[in-house]
Parts: structure tokens; C-alpha cells; sequence
């Protein structure tokens, strides 16, 4: 059998997989297509290199691959991955009918494009997650204040009553360093905990994780930008009243990590999701980040900005300004 009908049966045979294991018909013809784009491009050599791969050498053989070839699709490059890793379901599922032929080591090396931050995109993993996330909670100081939020949100879950929004307001201001009382002249606690308790069905839009709750509690009054504040509030009611992890927090040491993991993304970008109240954005590059690096943990948002925060807040950091 030839390459090309080699690769046609593989493709048929893939697409096949995909819709009897519960995929639509178009994810699994997209799916195909972003991977056999791959054995078109580089050769059979590189292909098989790249399913015998580790996740991180992976990630960056596909990365150097969609910047050669396609680098408008780079923003997509979480889809690609995704489709990896379908087709390696598919290698097992075959077991023995489908042999990975053994590829020169240098073949990785000589088909891989350096990315855009070569040597400077760092890599995550559950097991980093996870240690963060634990000795977070252990911190003497940290892990009693997120008790302390936790067991106040739950004694008092609902936002329809003001005046207990506006405590719940001044904990998470307090705990979290939002710095809402240095903005006295634009807003004050009684005036967001009115606007908060206003907002239509906002408990129940907060359980189903409606995101559009977080940027009409920053946009507030229209005086002051709030999006650190009201992305902490969202996910602390998700988390600790819901048990849900539809939420992602913002801030200055979020805003400075990200860049650091994410090839190309800088932080006037993220100051200019924050700027234009476009939260949805930013959520998507976390996502995005998060599913890159193959995280499939519960509360990966959570464990996520519990790992950015230990890691790169500096010990005289208090204030996080809006």
C-alpha cells in the first residue's frame, strides 16, 4: 500500500472512530483534516514523530507547525491539539492493527519552527496545579480568609438583600485587595451592593455561570472599572456556594503570568480585554491555556489562579488595583 492510500484508509478509518464513539459528523471531518494537514505537510516521518511525542514536545511540534503553515489558525491551536489527542484515542482503540513506525529523533528538530517566544513559554501540569492549589489553602494567612469567605457565603448564598451583599462586598474587597474603598469619590459599598442586588435573576444566572454577569458588575455606575472585583465575586459564589468552577479570576498577577505561558500574548492585550469589560475573552485564554496543557482537573480555574498567585505574588503585595 502507498503513502497516500496508507493515509486515506487512516482518514476513513478515523472519521469512522470518531462518529461511533459519540462526535458529530463535523467535528470528526474537522478533526481529520487538521491532522492529516499535518502528514501533508511534513511527511510521514514527522507525523508518526509527533504521535510518539510527550505532551509537551507535542504542543510545541504543532505549535512550530501551524506558525510555518497556518499561522492564522495559531488561536486555534488548542482545537489542533484536541484532535492529537483523538487520534492517539484512535492508535489505542486499534491496538496492534496499526503500527507506529520508530522516527529519527532529529526529525522533531528538523521539521519543528521556532515559536514566536522560543525557550520562553512555559508548560503546566495537574500535578503542578495541584500542589499550588494545597499549599495555598495551607498558607496561615490565605487559608484562613478563604475559610472565613467560604463559610460566610454559604450562611448567607443569596444577592437579593443589600445589606448583606454589601458585607459580602467589604469581605471579598478586604481578603482579596480590590481596593474598593480607595474609590470612595466614585463609588461606594452601598451603592454596588444596591446595583449587585438589582441585577435580574443574578443568583440564578450565577449558578448556570452566565458570564455577562461579571462585566455589568465592573461596568457598576460607569465611574470606575471594577473587573478585578466582580470577577472575584462571581467565582467565589460559584465556587463555594454552587460547587461549580465557571468563573475566572483577574488580576495584576494574572495579568503579568499569562504571558509567560501563552506564545504571543502580551499584556496590553489582556489590559485591553479589561478596559473593554470583554471578559468572555479573557476567559477564552484561559481555557485555551488551560486546555493546551492537557488540564482535566476539577476546579482547574480555581487550582489555576491559586498556582499563578503563589507563584508570582510578591511577599510586600497587598493592593491589587483595579
Amino acid at each position: 500500500m502507498n503513502n497516500n492510500s496508507k493515509m486515506e484508509t487512516l482518514r476513513e478509518e478515523y472519521i469512522s472512530y470518531l462518529e461511533q464513539s459519540g462526535r458529530s459528523k463535523n467535528t470528526a471531518y474537522t478533526s481529520a483534516a487538521e491532522i492529516f494537514a499535518l502528514w501533508n505537510k511534513c511527511g510521514e516521518e514527522y507525523f508518526w514523530a509527533v504521535m510518539r511525542a510527550d505532551d509537551d514536545s507535542m504542543r510545541e511540534m504543532m505549535t512550530g507547525f501551524l506558525e510555518k503553515y497556518y499561522p492564522r489558525l495559531l488561536k486555534y491551536k488548542s482545537g489542533h491539539i484536541t484532535s492529537l489527542r483523538y487520534f492517539r484515542e484512535f492508535l489505542a482503540a486499534k491496538e496492534n492493527r496499526v503500527t507506529i513506525p520508530k522516527t529519527n529523533s532529529k526529525v522533531a528538530r528538523k521539521y519543528t519552527v521556532s515559536t514566536k517566544n522560543p525557550g520562553k513559554v512555559l508548560t503546566l501540569s495537574n500535578d503542578m496545579l495541584e500542589r499550588e492549589h494545597q499549599i495555598v489553602l495551607a498558607d496561615p494567612g490565605y487559608g484562613t480568609d478563604y475559610s472565613l469567605i467560604n463559610s460566610i457565603l454559604n450562611r448567607f448564598p443569596l444577592n437579593n438583600d443589600p445589606e448583606l451583599v454589601a458585607l459580602k462586598i467589604a469581605l471579598i474587597d478586604m481578603t482579596n485587595s480590590t481596593n474598593i474603598g480607595r474609590h470612595r469619590q466614585k463609588i461606594v459599598v452601598t451603592e454596588l451592593a444596591n446595583i449587585i442586588a438589582g441585577i435580574k435573576d443574578f443568583d440564578e444566572r450565577l449558578k448556570q455561570g452566565d458570564a455577562s454577569l461579571v462585566p455589568i458588575i465592573a461596568k457598576n455606575n460607569g465611574s470606575i472599572n471594577l473587573f478585578s472585583f466582580a470577577s472575584k465575586y462571581c467565582t467565589y459564589h460559584a465556587v463555594n456556594v454552587y460547587g461549580k468552577d465557571d468563573y475566572v479570576i483577574f488580576d495584576s498577577v494574572v495579568k503579568d503570568a499569562l504571558p509567560k505561558y501563552v506564545s504571543g500574548l502580551h499584556k496590553a492585550t489582556i489590559e485591553s480585554w479589561r478596559k473593554e469589560y470583554n471578559y468572555l475573552a479573557y476567559k477564552q485564554c484561559i481555557d485555551d491555556l488551560l486546555d493546551a496543557n492537557g488540564i482535566d482537573i476539577p476546579f482547574r480555574h480555581r487550582k489555576l489562579d491559586h498556582y499563578l498567585w503563589h507563584k508570582y505574588r510578591k511577599p510586600e503585595e497587598t493592593v491589587d488595583n483595579e
